[in-house]
């Protein structure tokens, strides 16, 4: 089975002043895409992680169990490619560990890295549907308005 998890990623800057509303949606002509518009750079890995994760429990159990804590350091060579690394880890760790993550602390954000805590209910079934994130089929891209375009092929 196959998945498209697209995510547009909208950073609003006007002048100086920055509104720290987020919002993330789903287009009803645009099947497979979200869009989430943030001014805090912070909720792009957030809200990446809520739709990764929500995405990923529609195959789960519905049980209720403790949260499993998983820390974790991420290095890349720019914010774009960060947030790519970011989602492969924990949908990486979904799978290995059979846990829908679906909570992140962060502890540290820069342009390279980022150093925190997925948090996440184990699963009594793994995950088949999803095997990776392949990156020669991800594309990433800055708009002239400051918004990014990231799409990945989930297979």
């Amino acid at each position: 089975m196959m998945r498209i998890l697209a995510l547009r990623i909208h950073i609003a800057f006007i002048g100086l002043k920055i509104c720290p509303m987020s919002k993330i949606h789903q287009p009803s002509h645009r099947t497979g895409i979200i869009i989430v518009h943030t001014s805090d750079e912070n909720q792009l890995f957030h809200l990446g992680l809520q739709y990764l994760g929500e995405m990923l429990e529609e195959d789960q159990s519905g049980k209720d169990h403790g949260m499993i804590g998983k820390p974790f350091r991420i290095k890349s060579k720019d914010k774009p490619t960060l947030l790519l690394d970011f989602l492969s880890f924990a949908l990486r760790e979904s799978i290995t560990e059979n846990v829908v993550f679906n909570k992140l602390v962060i502890e540290f954000l820069s342009t390279q890295y980022l150093d925190g805590t997925l948090y996440g209910k184990p699963s009594d079934k793994p995950l088949t549907a999803i095997e990776s994130i392949n990156y020669p089929e991800s594309s990433i891209h800055q708009n002239p308005d400051l918004s990014w375009d990231l799409t990945i092929r989930v297979n």
